[in-house]
């Protein structure tokens, strides 16, 4: 299951505070709690929503859900929230930025997630067979409530103890109520907090750490009714998009422009103040300057903000968009002044072109990580500067800490629901003795992946025990990074200071064109009376060389079979064309004149109707069926509108007629119950296109085969 495991270990010290105290704070702002056994505290009801609430699907193992509405706008420190995004782990949180996974910081703490409500930030887990874990939100015009009903540990053995509790936001007085139905189960071994966490993370009110909550017990957070904190605060939220991540860019393609957003996180208006966009160097020296100011900004407005000179991408490499503000006169918290896009420009006119997060893997890793059991994994977003582009291959820097570092390498496409992974476009199963431990694996791809537009999804899965992924903690960092068990994608809770070192080679795929030119063997019109051999050439027909992923078939008109095999020549030049065998062999089915085609199949080619060729065969059945039907005419032969077969001398019963196009494909099947002597069945084919089918009438062991031709 999935538990990181770091090989470079940070030390957490034990800490417990305000165990189980009747009340606690206040914080900066002025919040206080008080509980279920302190007089004037919450009386402990629990708000049963599991026949109104809107269940939350797709929870997992550490990962998040949102955003979800909450009903209306409710009062969190001196701003306004209006929806939320749900942690597997037992917290809510009012901003997409990430998610809270084992080991659980304290509270407050400006890294990594903020703004947030810990009911029971616990490892908690959703998945495994019969999980009786559920989880509802619910919300009215005064009241949202979340509720995590039976949800056990991540634990040795999995899915131990069972865990309910709810949050509660009341709008009419801004109160947070947290109750505690049920918290069952063995000790619980790892590290969990409850409490609350501004949107800097530099103020909130932890009730609790390393303590799990008894049974029927409540807490509830009270807003200051008049704070007094005065909260000037300017914030650098985004540059490019509101999910700020990076980027791949085609050089000496058109100017990138800098667009940045900006936001007053304060509840004091903001007078105009200077903004400053640049992009630098991976050393820090400025490319492009740009400085402007912004209007006056109410509490919670934002601007956005187009500066007014680009970055001409004439120089491949890593780089950064850094937005930065200043001159602002009281600015409570310098640690959002400034905010940082990793751009990666890429040369598009090289054969392979490379796209990562990494500096092209110059960048070595740092740590590595893993999951306990080996059964999870860890992926990276990318949106190649071209299309279309073919995937030729991934890469991946593999740390061994065990007997069997072997893993998968998967591609997604983003077709899922709001861009998330959906199609698996390929997956490689990479052995040990293919990883090139400590160093790049590059993993051939084993599908045709060409991305029309959009991005993909690289994804190392790991095969069991002993494989970790390289992570790479130089910035700047792509925000790209996602962990994944079960089939559920996360955000990768460390995104904000890693990278994963993962990336792909992509080729700029050109329109492809080959087919079946000629049929070697057997020629035009052989007898063929036992196994022969099929041989083509294979064209190409486009521009550029080719042997990506083709297919080259045979079928008999009237068999039925396709045989398939892939092409795994060279490189085949444009214009030129090689020579194909088929390793299984033409045997006679039937006695039959018939047609044999020859085609290529090819998901990106552009041409069809170069793909095939066909050639009269005489079959001599190698297993004789018992004759043809005697006295069975046909006509007219041509035909323009309809075709009369006549049976003259013979009484047959369920007589089947089959009707073949010239690549064999089956256009019209029809079963007659029973044909006495003199009777004639007619066939439609004026809606037919001009040009030659096959037919097969067979009844019993009885079979006659032939062609007509359309008008």
């Amino acid at each position: 299951v999935m538990k990181k495991t770091l090989l470079t270990l940070v030390s957490l010290a034990s800490f417990s505070a305000f165990l189980f105290a009747n009340q606690g704070g206040p914080d900066t702002y002025g919040y206080i709690w008080k509980d279920s056994n302190e007089p004037g505290g919450p009386t402990y009801s629990w708000f049963d929503i599991s026949q109104i609430g809107n269940p939350v699907t797709g929870l997992g193992d550490d990962n998040i859900i949102g955003p979800k509405p909450i009903g209306g706008n409710f009062q969190f420190y001196w701003y306004q929230v209006d929806k939320v995004w749900i942690g597997s782990n037992g917290y809510l949180t009012f901003m997409n930025n990430g998610q809270l996974a084992s080991p659980f910081p304290m509270i407050p703490n400006s890294g990594g997630v903020n703004n947030y409500i810990a009911g029971f930030a616990a490892d908690l887990n959703f998945l495994g067979p019969n999980n009786q874990a559920q989880c509802y939100y619910y919300f009215n015009q005064d009241t949202f409530c979340l509720s995590y009903v039976n949800v056990p540990y991540w634990n040795t053995p999995q899915n131990t103890g069972s865990c309910s509790f709810q949050i509660i936001l009341n709008r009419a007085d801004s109160t947070i109520t947290l109750n505690y139905q049920n918290m069952q189960g063995p000790s619980y071994n790892g590290n969990s907090c409850i409490g609350i966490e501004n949107v800097t993370g530099q103020i909130g009110l932890m009730h609790s750490y390393n303590t799990v909550p008894v049974n029927g017990y409540s807490i509830r957070y009270y807003a200051p009714s008049n704070p007094s904190l005065q909260v000037t605060d300017g914030s650098a939220e985004w540059n490019t998009s509101a999910a700020n991540t990076g980027m791949f860019l085609k050089q000496n393609g058109p100017a990138f422009q800098l667009v940045s957003n900006i936001k007053n996180q304060g509840n004091q208006v903001i007078p105009p103040f200077q903004v400053d966009g640049q992009i630098l160097a991976l050393n820090n020296s400025v490319i492009v300057a740009n400085t402007t100011f912004t209007n006056s900004l109410n509490p919670g407005q934002d601007t956005t903000i187009t500066f007014a000179n680009n970055y001409p991408t004439n120089t491949a490499g890593t780089f950064k968009f850094r937005s930065y503000i200043s001159n602002i006169t009281g600015d409570a918290s310098q640690l959002n002044d400034t905010n940082i896009q990793e751009i990666v420009v890429v040369d598009t006119t090289q054969a392979i072109i490379g796209l990562d997060y990494n500096n092209n893997f110059t960048n070595t890793y740092t740590s590595s990580i893993g999951w306990t059991g080996g059964s999870g994994g860890a992926g990276v977003y990318i949106k190649p500067p071209i299309y279309p582009a073919r995937v030729v291959s991934t890469k991946f820097v593999i740390v061994g800490n065990g007997p069997g570092p072997s893993f998968y390498a998967k591609i997604y496409d983003d077709n899922g629901p709001g861009g998330i992974p959906g199609t698996l476009l390929d997956s490689v199963a990479v052995p040990i003795t293919s990883v090139n431990i400590g160093g790049v694996t590059t993993v051939p791809v084993g599908s045709n992946v060409v991305i029309p537009s959009g991005g993909f999804y690289v994804l190392w899965d790991m095969a069991g025990v002993g494989s970790n992924i390289g992570t790479d903690w130089t910035p700047p960092f792509s925000l790209n990074t996602y962990e994944v068990f079960a089939n559920i994608w996360s955000d990768y809770r460390d995104k904000q200071t890693q990278d994963f070192l993962i990336g792909a080679n992509v080729v700029k795929a050109v329109p492809e064109d080959v087919g079946v030119s000629r049929i070697i063997t057997p020629v035009n019109n052989q007898t063929i009376s036992s196994p022969v051999q099929v041989q083509c050439r294979i064209k190409n027909f486009g521009t550029q060389p080719d042997n990506y992923f083709i297919v080259v078939n045979y079928k008999l008109g009237l068999s039925g079979n396709t045989i398939s095999q892939n092409y795994t020549g060279p490189p085949i030049q444009p214009g030129d064309s090689t020579l194909f065998t088929f390793t299984t062999l033409l045997s006679p089915p039937y006695s039959a004149n018939d047609v044999l085609c020859v085609w290529t199949s090819k998901s990106t080619d552009v041409q069809s109707n170069n793909d095939t060729t066909c050639h009269n065969v005489i079959l001599i059945g190698i297993d004789e069926p018992a004759g043809p039907l005697a006295g069975l005419t046909v006509y007219p032969n041509p035909a323009r509108d309809a075709v009369t077969f006549n049976f003259s001398n013979s009484i047959y019963e369920k007589v089947r007629v089959e009707v073949y196009d010239m690549i064999g494909k089956r256009i019209i099947m029809e079963e007659l119950e029973g044909v006495a002597a003199g009777n004639n069945y007619v066939l439609d084919i004026a809606d037919l296109p001009a040009g030659i089918y096959s037919y097969k009438i067979t009844s019993g062991p009885y079979v006659t085969a032939g062609k007509i031709s359309k008008m």
